[in-house]
């Protein structure tokens, strides 16, 4: 049977996730299992999933985030191959100035972790608060959990 995040990108639906490594607290939660991510280096992603029942403003923006518009003007406009750290660098800096216009953060933590098909950002109340309606927030702690927008890997 499949997961509903694993739904929601079959249907190319925008998807966010609540992601933790370790198995979380709380009612909700799915396991994550070998989300294709980072390019052409083809990581998996692993873990446990909390979908984010998006509201209508933010889903054309987790759209935006899972097809890279972020990366438009930069010299490599796509995160498919990073093609050094220079690039890298560039796409990292474009990525947290587009979360700003939208008033979302990443911190550099996070921003560290950037890659295809898996884009970090803090799991803050503002942040959720931008992304879902306000009766959907979860009620359980947000220590140690990361929000995910999950797109397509290019492998």
């Amino acid at each position: 049977m499949r997961s509903r995040v694993e739904r929601n990108l079959e249907n190319n639906w925008p998807t966010a996730i609540l992601y933790s490594p370790q198995p979380p607290i709380g009612d909700g939660w799915e396991q994550l299992l070998g989300h294709s991510c980072g390019g052409f280096s083809c990581d998996y992603l692993d873990g446990w999933a909390y979908l984010l029942s998006l509201c209508t403003k933010a889903e054309p923006i987790v759209t935006a985030i899972a097809e890279e518009q972020f990366c438009k003007e930069c010299e490599n406009p796509s995160m498919d191959y990073r093609g050094g750290q220079d690039f890298f660098q560039e796409q990292q800096e474009a990525y947290r100035r587009f979360l700003g216009c939208h008033g979302l953060t990443v911190n550099d933590e996070g921003l560290a972790s950037l890659k295809q098909a898996a884009y970090p950002l803090d799991a803050t109340l503002n942040n959720l608060q931008v992304l879902i309606e306000g009766n959907c927030m979860p009620a359980f702690p947000l220590d140690g959990l990361t929000i995910l927008v999950l797109g397509d890997n290019c492998d």
